[in-house]
């Protein structure tokens, strides 16, 4: 079994190889939104094995959940999914949606509802300033309820 200091080397050494590759094509030929999303969805997937060899290793899932999110993010705004502020709601959901994995896989783990409930409070915010409702009054209330969910 390798090292766990062997696989993070791996995993960083393989992913600066696999963006320089890309930025030197890119130089050449420009890249679809498309050929990114899937070189992305591949490495995080390519990571995900690796976690699969030795699961005591669970920070290995950063790095693949970050490229699926970033894979997902451009997805999204290419087929115009997402824009303007709903870019800013995607992007603080997926940042704290982790740290909602973390507390409801284990409650003793509270400290991370302070940065997710942060990030979705911000991230509501901007998606009702995005609907152009009253957004600030509701984005209190919206806060207000994902406090009282947290308890």
């Amino acid at each position: 079994m390798e090292s766990r200091e062997r696989r993070w080397a791996i995993v960083s050494g393989g992913l600066m190889i696999l963006f320089g590759i890309m930025a030197l094509v890119e130089t050449f030929i420009p890249l679809s939104a498309w050929t990114w999303v899937t070189v992305l969805t591949v490495a995080g997937f390519g990571i995900l094995g690796i976690y699969v060899t030795d699961r005591s290793d669970w920070g290995l899932l950063i790095p693949a959940y970050v490229l699926w999110a970033v894979a997902l993010l451009i997805a999204l705004t290419s087929l115009d999914v997402l824009r303007g502020t709903f870019i800013a709601t995607f992007v603080l959901s997926a940042i704290a949606l982790p740290f909602l994995v973390i507390y409801l896989k284990e409650r003793k783990q509270w400290w991370a509802l302070i940065p997710a409930y942060v990030l979705l409070a911000v991230a509501v915010m901007f998606g009702l300033i995005g609907i152009r409702t009253l957004a600030w009054a509701l984005g209190f209330v919206s806060t207000a309820v994902l406090y009282f969910l947290a308890l």
